[in-house]
């Protein structure tokens, strides 16, 4: 009796010992469960307010051209009907630009004099000489006549050197290079669609697109291409210290900052964790880089190291960005939306 009497004693301590256990198990478990959702539950990204700039595009909003405070240029339109629109008081009014405009404008360009240059989402080149509101054609029958056929992105390294990129369909894509002011162009076709070309005055060039980029040394007679892992660069531009920016449409950034030799990453994709696209670009004066995308999203840096993520413009698919003052940057949209935002 008195052994089962101990037993039950020993089996009445034992089970309370388990019972302690769990209930300091289950304590930690709880803590580190409740640790482990709070680190895992995505924090929904700040959306920050804009306002919307009336305008008179019909269709998309593909290129925005700051000329100076307040005097502004945006082009885009529809697939057959190109539209380009100036503003000299920061958007209040527009003035439609005269011109033949057979294809929706996907980008505006500037040369170191002033001269304009534009390009279409087929093979039509245009250039201004009067702050963009007229515009004079460039024909040519040489056109590639491949699907190669959709122009994106213009950069001058002088008034007479100029280099205009594109294609379509990921492997199919072009390079256009003028040395005479634009009055003549030449071409060459490559296995890769190219989204974003910037120069510089000495003859360094950057053409970034899906699953190549492309660097020349030579104000553009010559390119080499570097590997680039199969990213899909979107855009390119260059600071105010000469080095240039690319950023990728899984939302990786990069720079190089000797004339594109060597590349270092600033942001990685998806680094936050969150799936973040990216089509255009722009940095400020003063390096500040801004990217953007589908879905009204964001992301802003002030030194290339630490970021942050937002969305805007109503959550509406931005395809251009510019800064017009270290604070505040217009946003293009696919739906013909022109928004101003302040960082």
């Amino acid at each position: 009796m008195h052994t089962l009497k101990t037993r039950a004693k020993k089996n009445e301590r034992f089970h309370f010992g388990n019972h302690a256990t769990a209930i300091t198990f289950a304590y930690h478990f709880s803590l580190i469960f409740l640790l482990c959702f709070s680190l895992g539950c995505k924090k929904e990204t700040l959306e920050l307010p804009g306002v919307v700039i009336p305008n008179p595009v019909q269709g998309e909003i593909r290129a925005i051209h700051i000329l100076q405070q307040g005097k502004w240029i945006i082009g885009g339109g529809q697939d057959n009907l190109g539209q380009i629109y100036t503003s000299a008081d920061s958007g209040q009014t527009w003035f439609a630009a005269t011109g033949i405009f057979y294809h929706k404008i996907t980008d505006i360009a500037q040369t170191p004099s002033s001269r304009l240059f534009s390009c279409d989402a087929v093979v039509d080149i245009s250039h201004s000489n009067n702050d963009g509101n007229s515009w004079q054609l460039f024909t040519d029958t040489i056109w590639p006549q491949t699907i190669n056929q959709y122009l994106r992105s213009i950069t001058f390294l002088n008034d007479s050197t100029g280099i205009i990129c594109g294609g379509k369909n990921y492997k199919n894509g072009s390079l256009y290079r003028t040395t005479d002011y634009g009055q003549h162009w030449t071409f060459t076709e490559y296995q890769h669609e190219y989204r974003g070309a910037i120069a510089n005055r000495f003859g360094d060039v950057v053409v970034c697109g899906y699953g190549s980029l492309l660097v020349s040394h030579d104000a553009g007679i010559s390119f080499q291409e570097l590997g680039s892992d199969q990213k899909y660069y979107t855009a390119a531009c260059i600071d105010s210290s000469g080095s240039f920016v690319l950023c990728t449409f899984d939302g990786g950034v990069y720079q190089s900052t000797n004339q594109g030799y060597s590349w270092n990453q600033l942001r990685n994709e998806n680094e936050d964790g969150k799936l973040k696209k990216f089509v255009c670009m722009d940095i400020s004066p003063s390096g500040k880089i801004l990217c953007a995308g589908p879905d009204g999203q964001i992301i802003y840096s002030v030194d290339g190291s630490t970021w942050n993520a937002y969305t805007v413009c109503d959550k509406n698919y931005i395809l251009d960005v510019k800064w017009i003052s270290e604070h505040e940057f217009l946003a293009g949209c696919k739906n013909g939306q022109l928004f101003k935002i302040g960082l």
